[in-house]
Order: structure tokens, then C-alpha cells, then sequence
């Protein structure tokens, strides 16, 4: 349609017809629309909704109250247990809510009842660099409640705390055993070697200033202990010699001259009140003990096994690792403890503790560390899985995790300890003599696909380590 001088052509048709007409025309179809607009909306006004869901007389149900929290004032990010306490929760756990800033906590249904909610902290700490956060609100919400009970009041902070604290200041990651002292000092084996071309042991304070503390000449030590005078006791892989570093530090020296008797060769050590104990392997058995003198005595109670890691604890020598002899009522691989008899660190009778391999099942984690806290729970560090394929003839294997550290009670029960926090393995333990454990992850194929490197980690818990009496010696 084109317009000129009062002419319309449609279709290339003059056409005459006077603006002012085509004017009141326009205006004439927009009084119609608006007419019918307003019929719509009326017709819609009359038609049968349901009444609106909106009960301005409805009060709701009682709004939670938090009275106190167990503890009070910090727990654990991402695994403390902390015990809410107040009124007007609801008896269906599902509709209880729990949040520390706005992490959703777990409710532990069979603990909690409606002036008491047990939950497990949320994870909420999301920066790698920070290790506490204050200022953390638990809120408690009830569906059906208008509003939050709210922890804790003002001016009052409550604070979560990492479990689990990387400690990766080492040229090489390459780490191995582990102990510490009475008063906090941590002592690792590294790979890494110092001007003389010996490898270095380390020491790190409490307030996390790392020194050469000494050196051995291996590159792998399996176990390390604190002893005798505050001196560093050492194993070599696959050797049947103990070394000693003096309190004072430096270079590492034989301790056990003579060995250990009947082919015997030391992984793991700890002490009791009077003596250390090796385990290992060894013909004449593979659990020795060991005199401040440095003579050693094989014990005939463990002939047939290779075992990896031992700790002492209340009169018992608790030992872990493989039986490799003919006698098919004893696990293939376990945890076993035997009474200590008397000062000179005679053992009484081998009895299992754990059956490692019913646990597992066949091609199951291989055991690769023990400790034990305060109350007899074992940690049992195992070793990573993997999984292997062969495309057109080249195998790939690929790092596949696994449980890192089992929790055996006394009862035998299990739980896997910071599986949200870890990845396997878990190879070496040391407790310090708080609620600090250390452990050492060193995978054992480096160059598998997807493998975790190797760390230091610190792990927070909520309770203190068995005894070590080599601290105290």
C-alpha cells in the first residue's frame, strides 16, 4: 500500500478516500477491541476457581527453639557429630532441617527426637587456604513453622575447624614413616637427599617449622619410632638392621649390630614399657624383641607370616599383615595380638583380632598400616585399587581409590573414617599425644591414570591416640 496526496494504491489501484475518514475508521476498530477485551475479562471474573490456599487465620505450628548445642562452640567441618537441643522439633526426622550457614547437615534419625537433633556437619569450608571459619549460624528449620531457631545468639560465634589439612611443603612428595615426640615434634622419612647425598629425616614443630632433623642411607623406611633417650629408631626395607638417630639429630648408625635372628627382617617397630618389638618376617618367626642393648629375640608365636605394622596397647602386641604357611585355619591376611607376659617382652598365645581377608573378599585393599586410639579402636590404613583394559594391545591401568582408613571397634564392628576427606592409601600413622593424626599417602603406581599424588595430611579428630611409651622411655 502506498500513500500520496490523499491517494491509496492498493495493488497498483488508485484508490480515493479522505484521511479524516480513514482516521475515525481506525478509531472505530479500537473502540471494538477494547469492548471485547473488557467482555473477556469479565467473563473470566465469573468463572469457578478453587479458594486461594492463603488461611490468614492459620498459625502455623510452633517455631523451633535451639536452647544449646553440644559442643558449644566448635566442631568439625564436614564430620563433627554436634547435639542440637531445644523444642518444638518435629518426631519425622524428614521434616527437620539443619543448616550451618547454608550447608545442609545430616540428621541421624535414631538418635534424634523432638527436643534433640544429633547431625554431622556439613562441609562448608570450601577454600583450600582456609582452615577455620567463626561466625557460623546452625539454623534448625520445622516444616510447617514459620521460622528458624537459630544458634548462637549475638555475640557469641561458633566455629568449624578442617578435619583434614594438606601439609605439601616437600620437593618431592615421596614420603614414609612417621612418629612424634612428647612434645609435638613430627619426624618423617622423605626421598628427598640432603648435600652429603644421604636421604633426609625431617622434623616439624608444632607451630609447622620443617628442619633436617638426620639422614639414613635408604631411600625407604617403613617404620619409625621414638625412643630410648628421645633417640629416632628406624627400619630399612628388607633389612634385618635397626638404625638410631640421637635425639640430638644427625646421621643414622646401626642399632642391633647382630641383626635380627633366624633370617629375620624388620618393617614395623614400637615399644612397651621396656622393650622394642620388630615385625616382620623371619624363620624363627616374625615378631622380635629388642633390648635398649640392641639383642634381639625371635618370637615363635608368628612363624609363616609377614606382617607390616604393630602397635602396643593395654599389655597386647597387636600385629597386622599376611600368613603365608600351610595351616588353612589361620587367615591369609588379619590382624592378631599377643599378651605381653612379663618385662622381657615375652608373648603369650597368638589370638586373631580381625579377619582382614573375610573383610575384604578376594582381590580385596591389602592391610598397609595400623594405630590404635585411647579406646581400642584400630585404624587400619589400606592400599589403594586399581583397574586395568587393553585396547589394541596397550594395558592402561587407572587409579580406582577404594576405602582409605578402616575403624575396627573393640566389638569388631567397622567405619570408614573422613571418606568425604580422603583417597586411598593410607600408609603410614603416627598419633601425636593429642587429637592429632598424621598419615602418609604414598600410592604405590605413580603413573597410573587418575592417581592421587603423594601428600602429608593432618587429620583432626575427637579423640587422643593410644599410648606410645617410647615417648616416655
Amino acid at each position: 500500500m502506498k500513500e500520496k496526496n490523499n491517494q491509496l494504491t492498493f495493488n497498483n489501484k488508485p484508490t480515493y478516500i479522505s484521511l479524516r475518514r480513514l482516521k475515525m475508521r481506525k478509531g472505530f476498530l479500537l473502540s471494538i477491541i477494547l469492548t471485547a477485551m473488557a467482555l473477556f475479562w469479565v467473563g473470566a471474573c465469573d468463572n469457578d476457581y478453587p479458594d486461594s490456599l492463603w488461611d490468614p487465620d492459620a498459625s502455623g505450628l510452633p517455631d523451633p527453639i535451639i536452647t544449646s548445642v553440644s559442643p558449644s562452640d566448635s566442631t568439625l567441618d564436614g564430620v563433627g557429630i554436634v547435639t542440637i537441643h531445644g523444642h518444638n522439633f518435629s518426631a519425622n526426622m524428614a521434616e527437620n532441617l539443619v543448616f550451618f550457614n547454608s550447608g545442609k547437615a545430616t540428621i541421624f534419625e535414631d538418635l534424634s527426637d523432638t527436643t534433640k537433633l544429633v547431625v554431622q556437619a556439613p562441609v562448608v569450608i570450601k577454600d583450600a587456604t582456609v582452615n577455620e571459619m567463626d561466625s557460623i549460624k546452625i539454623r534448625v528449620a520445622v516444616q510447617g513453622a514459620y521460622m528458624y531457631g537459630v544458634y548462637p545468639a549475638t555475640g557469641v560465634n561458633f566455629k568449624l575447624k578442617r578435619a583434614n589439612i594438606e601439609w605439601g611443603t616437600f620437593a618431592l612428595e615421596k614420603l614414609h614413616a612417621i612418629d612424634s615426640d612428647k612434645d609435638g615434634n613430627v619426624y618423617i622419612a622423605s626421598e628427598e637427599k640432603n648435600t652429603a647425598g644421604a636421604y633426609i629425616i625431617y622434623k616439624i614443630t608444632p607451630d609447622n617449622v620443617k628442619s633436617e632433623f638426620g639422614s639414613v642411607i635408604f631411600n625407604t623406611a617403613p617404620g619409625m619410632k621414638v625412643g630410648w633417650g628421645g633417640a629416632l629408631f628406624i627400619t630399612r626395607i628388607n633389612n634385618k638392621t635397626i638404625y638410631r638417630i640421637p635425639a640430638t639429630g644427625g646421621a643414622a648408625a646401626a642399632f642391633n649390630s647382630g641383626g635380627l635372628p633366624g633370617s629375620g627382617k624388620a618393617a614395623d617397630i614400637d615399644f612397651d614399657q621396656n622393650v622394642l618389638y620388630a615385625v616382620g618376617t623371619g624363620t624363627q618367626g616374625a615378631v622380635f624383641t629388642v633390648t635398649s642393648a640392641g639383642v634381639a629375640t625371635a618370637c615363635n608365636q608368628y612363624i609363616g607370616f609377614n606382617l607390616v605394622a604393630t602397635k602396643v596397647y593395654n599389655g597386647y602386641l597387636y600385629v597386622a599383615g599376611k600368613y603365608t604357611g600351610t595351616d588353612t585355619t589361620i587367615p591369609t591376611e588379619g590382624i592378631w595380638r599377643s599378651p605381653i607376659t612379663d618385662n622381657a617382652g615375652t608373648l603369650g598365645t597368638r589370638e586373631l583380632v580381625f579377619d582382614w581377608a573375610t573383610f575384604v573378599g578376594t582381590g580385596g585393599q591389602t592391610l598397609l598400616s595400623i594405630t590404635m586410639d585411647i579406646n581400642g579402636n584400630i585404624y587400619a590404613g589400606m592400599k589403594e585399587a586399581y583397574t586395568s583394559s587393553t585396547v589394541s594391545g596397550t594395558t592402561t591401568i587407572t587409579y580406582a581409590g577404594g576405602t582409605v582408613i578402616t575403624v575396627i571397634a573393640p566389638d569388631g564392628t567397622t567405619s570408614s573414617l573422613y571418606p568425604e576427606l580422603l583417597y586411598a592409601p593410607a600408609t603410614y600413622f603416627s598419633f601425636t599425644s593429642g587429637t592429632t593424626l598424621w598419615v602418609v599417602r604414598n600410592p604405590e603406581n605413580q603413573t597410573a591414570t587418575g592417581v592421587v599424588k603423594n601428600r602429608l595430611f593432618k587429620l583432626e579428630m575427637t579423640t587422643t591416640g593410644a599410648p606410645y611409651y617410647g615417648r616416655n622411655l
